[in-house]
This record gives C-alpha cells, sequence and structure tokens, in this order.
C-alpha cells in the first residue's frame, strides 16, 4: 500500500519566514501588495547572509489507536528541540540564491512506543527575495531539501533495529511564495503546493533493512501522481484525481491494487466504492462532513494577524522584542489513497523579519479502507523560541557592503 505522502511523523519546522506545510496546496491566489499601513518597521531583516540564529523548545506527539495491539500500541511521547539556523550565499549553481540552513535535535524526555521517534532534522531551503512594488520584499522558495533521522518504534516492536532515514528534495516551479513584508494586518494568500518531491527511504524491519525512494507531483489542488519503489520491493504507482477519485497499482514480490471511486449516494448519507485486490466492498463515508470529498483536496492559507498581545508557553518574552506581529497558517488535506485526514493550524511571530516564535498543532487521523472506521489519530504539538541571534551585527555587515546611493 501507498505510503504517507507527508513521510515521517516528524513536525516540519516553520521556515524562518515563512509557514511551511506539508500536503494540501490551495488555488494559489498571489500574495497582495500591502496597501494598509505597515504594522512593522520598514527597516526590516529578513534572510541576511551571515545571521546565526539559536532556538529552543519542545515537541510531543500522541498516537491513539482504535484498537492498539502489540505492534501498533497508543504512545505518549516528548521532546526537547534544539534548532540552529544560518542564513548564508548560495553555491553557484543553486535553485536560487539564499540558502537558509536549519539543524535540528531531538532529545527525548518520554520516548515514542509507536511511529518514528526523531533523532535530527537537516533542511536547506533555496529561497529569493525579491523587491516589489510599493517598497515591499517578497519570499519565494525554490527548492526545499530535507534529511532526518531516527527510530521507527512500530519496526523495533516487530522485531526490527527501527534505524530510519529520509532524504527528501521539493522542488516548486514557479517558486512558492513564503511571504510578503512589510506585514500588514488583516492580509492573507493561499500559497500555491504545486511542486514534485523526492523521497528515498530507509528502515529497518523485522526481515532486514528495507528502502524505498518514490517521486510525486502534486498539482495545485492536492491532487497527485507517485511512482516509485516501496519498501517491500513492489514497483509503486498511484493517482489521486481532483474529484477525490483514485487507483494505486503495487507489482513485485507483493501485487496489490486498490480502486476509490467517488462516494455513491446511500439513503440519506453517501457511501465510498472501494476496490481492493479485485474484491469491491462500500465503506462508510469518512470524509469532512460525511459528503463529498472536499474541492479542492487540499488547503493552505496565511493570515497576518497583527501585533501579538502574548506568546506561547516556551517563547521568549513579548517585552524581548520591538514590533512582533502574529502571523496565523491553516491547511487541510484530504488523502483518499491513504484513508487520511490532517489539519494543521500554526501561529508565527516575527519582529521586523525576525521569527522569534512558533506554534504549531497537526492531527492526523488515519481510517481504514476496508471499512471506513477511524484505525488511529496522531496528534504533534511544537512550540520552539528564539534564544540568540546574531542578526544586529550580520545586518550590520550587509548594510556596510550595500553601495551608497547618491
Amino acid at each position: 500500500m501507498a505510503t504517507s505522502r507527508c513521510p515521517a511523523s516528524f513536525a516540519a519546522p516553520f521556515a524562518l519566514v515563512a509557514l511551511a506545510a506539508c500536503g494540501g496546496g490551495g488555488g494559489g491566489s498571489p500574495a497582495p501588495v500591502p496597501t494598509a499601513t505597515p504594522t512593522q518597521s520598514a527597516t526590516l531583516q529578513i534572510l541576511v547572509p551571515g545571521e546565526i540564529n539559536q532556538r529552543a523548545g519542545t515537541q510531543t506527539v500522541v498516537v491513539t489507536y482504535a484498537s492498539p495491539s502489540a505492534t501498533q500500541s497508543n504512545s505518549s511521547a516528548s521532546y526537547a528541540v534544539a534548532e540552529t539556523d544560518t542564513v548564508s550565499t548560495s553555491a553557484s549553481g543553486a535553485p536560487a540564491p539564499l540558502d537558509l540552513h536549519r539543524v535540528l535535535t531531538y532529545t527525548a524526555n518520554t520516548r515514542a512506543t509507536a511511529g518514528i521517534a526523531p533523532a535530527t532534522q537537516t533542511f536547506d531551503d533555496y529561497e529569493t527575495l525579491s523587491p516589489g512594488s510599493s517598497g515591499s520584499e517578497t519570499v519565494t522558495l525554490a527548492q526545499a531539501v530535507e534529511a532526518e533521522t531516527g527510530t521507527d518504534e512500530s519496526a523495533v516492536a516487530a522485531g526490527g533495529t527501527g534505524a530510519y532515514t529520509l532524504s527528501t528534495t521539493s522542488t516548486y516551479s514557479p517558486a512558492q511564495i513564503q511571504q510578503i513584508y512589510p506585514l500588514v494586518s488583516a492580509n492573507s494568500f493561499d500559497p500555491s503546493l504545486a511542486h514534485t518531491t523526492t523521497n528515498v527511504a530507509s528502515d529497518g524491519m523485522a526481515g532486514g533493512t528495507e528502502t524505498e525512494n518514490t517521486t510525486t507531483s502534486y498539482d495545485a489542488d492536492d491532487s497527485f501522481s507517485e511512482t516509485g519503489t516501496v519498501f517491500n520491493g513492489d514497483a509503486l504507482s498511484v493517482t489521486e484525481n481532483s474529484n477525490g477519485s483514485a487507483t494505486e497499482n503495487e507489482t513485485g514480490p507483493t501485487p496489490f491494487t486498490r480502486i476509490v471511486a467517488v462516494p455513491a449516494v446511500s439513503g440519506s448519507g453517501y457511501v465510498i466504492p472501494v476496490t481492493t485486490n479485485g474484491t469491491s466492498a462500500t465503506i462508510a463515508d469518512y470524509y469532512p462532513g460525511a459528503g463529498l470529498p472536499p474541492t479542492p483536496l487540499g488547503t493552505d492559507t496565511v493570515t497576518v494577524v497583527g501585533p501579538a498581545t502574548s506568546l506561547p508557553a516556551g517563547c521568549p518574552a513579548l517585552s524581548a522584542y520591538p514590533n512582533v506581529i502574529e502571523i496565523r497558517g491553516a491547511t487541510s488535506d484530504v488523502n483518499v489513497i491513504d484513508g487520511s485526514v490532517t489539519a494543521t493550524t500554526m501561529q508565527n511571530y516575527n519582529s521586523n523579519g525576525l521569527n522569534v516564535c512558533r506554534a504549531s498543532t497537526t492531527t492526523t487521523q488515519n481510517y481504514s479502507l476496508k471499512t471506513g472506521a477511524l484505525s488511529s489519530t496522531t496528534v504533534t504539538t511544537v512550540a520552539v523560541g528564539l534564544t540568540s541571534t546574531n542578526l544586529t551585527t550580520a545586518a550590520k555587515a550587509r548594510a556596510a557592503a550595500a553601495p551608497v546611493k547618491r
């Protein structure tokens, strides 16, 4: 069966100047040009080469199964998160001129008993800071490269080593809008998440280390096509259409086919026709609202709320930084072929271009494609705050190197 398109159960952190999301893409409406009075200083420190930021916080992951077992046990894990972010000029040939490099390490306070227990994450986000009209500046993302290590606790419970690695490269064409400055209260936009992602993973399972290599092309409405080789050695081909119908084919040692049709009317509601390995059945409609799949299948919205009135626990005091603005993000994703529904809410707190705090909650509900019943729920909560920055020094260095306007 197809693997989750948000690989691994690590919580993806916010970019320093953006709200990162996995899955869901709205229609891709462009970011608006600020027309109201900006709520931040026009002197912004955004993606300054030489910038180094240190952050710390917590992550909790709670997994609850409808029918727990020895290999699928309920799990409640918590981790201390340490993060170092650096900004540099990209190497020659890179997809964008700036490299936002982030290294995260996780120390378990309470270790997971199911899913992936994170150890490290490394990100390189290749971004561009472009001037716009009315003195605005727009940050766009051309490519995101990620490497993760951890332990698959479910594989350990089944008798494997659980040694887990994942490398992901996501390419956005055109580049995805991350944020537009200066921030203006009530401005919002829907980043288009049309992109192509390549995942290469390895997992120490009971029968030995297995590998996976897949490429997925997403449209802006969250429909997608995926090909490659999955952990069991099968060749995979998946298509998920805009209307919520989907097909999956695996050929190889353990062949598998699944066809998910658009829900059909049944009495006063709907059922979902599913054909698995040639056997047809109807399952309960688990889609939000117990109706047809949402259109689009995924959404992503970023909104500038305005001046922050408080910061989440674990973040710096609000008084420690000037002009702190709250930015909220909300994403949703219905993965028809995997039977999952994911929703994320995010808060990002920005002081004149510098991220001083981020917080997010992601809830994923997995449903049985045999019955439509809920099989498990995973809730991931993250809060990470800035502990130190050299940004003032780096900004001065950039200003000193800039040509003098005469």
